[in-house]
């Protein structure tokens, strides 16, 4: 069996998907999950699973997978108000077959289509002739898919990127995540303004790699709309993560006494931000 194949069967045999939350800063509940290729035995170390995303052969068989058991498995079991978000390859989408495997599945349902989400990334975007990969991502938006860029903030053209496509959800990069916390007030102030306009205009504002208070609260102060990392929830089985969207009220902690985030919480407008931190039931 050559190392190709081995793959393929691996991917039907030895892959599943992981949930990751997307948690409203609002109220500090998930809002959508975003779905994550995961090796279910351990077979294949971690970075040559992700490796197989990028190789070209096997780009679009992977997309597909991942749309079916999304569509399959997965939507039918989330609670009617939770979105899901999957990563699409850059040769998925140009190739046409993201847009014609979700409209074959969900034909007749268009408000199921209306819960999906396309995340790309930079990355995906940097190719020579763009204009084949924003046509098709504006065919899928045509068919009710909302559109993520993500990682917003770690290439070189994001701003550009932003003109390119009418984008719901801004996902601003982990570097940006960490930085936020040791910025000058002056430069929180500039980040804020630069986002201003999205939120305005209805664009999901959603900070990744979220793992510390100063984080949670710096993020909440430039005006994300979301956050998403292991502070709030680390990325688990579909089952943990409809209990945590049944859970009512939401499972939290308190911070006690001091906070480690200093006058950045205490100065935060959020009071769910400012108080207290969601966590999924059994874990640490």
């Amino acid at each position: 069996m050559t190392r190709h194949h081995e793959k393929l069967r691996f991917l039907d045999e030895g892959c599943t998907l992981d949930v990751q939350p997307i948690h409203d800063l609002h109220d500090m509940r998930p809002r959508r999950g975003e779905l994550l290729l995961r090796d279910r035995a351990g077979r294949l170390p971690h970075a040559e699973l992700m490796a197989c995303a990028h190789e070209a052969p096997l780009q679009v068989r992977i997309d597909e997978w991942v749309i079916q058991h999304a569509v399959e498995e997965v939507l039918p079991r989330l609670p009617g108000d939770i979105g899901l978000n999957i990563n699409v390859s850059q040769a998925g989408i140009a190739s046409g077959r993201c847009l014609a495997v979700l409209s074959e599945m969900l034909a007749g349902r268009p408000e199921q289509m209306r819960r999906f989400m396309v995340e790309v990334s930079e990355t995906a975007l940097s190719i020579p002739d763009e204009r084949v990969l924003t046509r098709q991502l504006n065919h899928l938006r045509d068919a009710g898919v909302g559109l993520a860029l993500d990682d917003f903030g770690s290439g070189s053209c994001g701003i550009r990127y932003l003109l390119l496509l009418p984008y719901d959800m801004l996902k601003l990069d982990i570097s940006l995540t960490r930085a936020l916390p040791h910025c000058s007030a002056a430069r929180h102030d500039l980040v804020r303004a630069l986002l201003a306009p999205l939120r305005q205009n209805a664009v999901e504002v959603v900070a990744e790699g979220v793992e510390q208070i100063t984080e949670l609260a710096a993020v909440e102060s430039i005006g994300c709309t979301g956050a998403q990392g292991y502070l709030l929830a680390r990325p688990m089985p579909l089952q943990a993560f409809l209990d945590m969207c049944a859970a009512s009220p939401p499972h939290v902690i308190a911070l006690e006494g001091p906070s480690p985030a200093g006058d950045k919480v205490t100065a935060s407008t959020n009071p769910r931000v400012r108080q207290a931190v969601m966590r999924p039931s059994g874990l640490s």
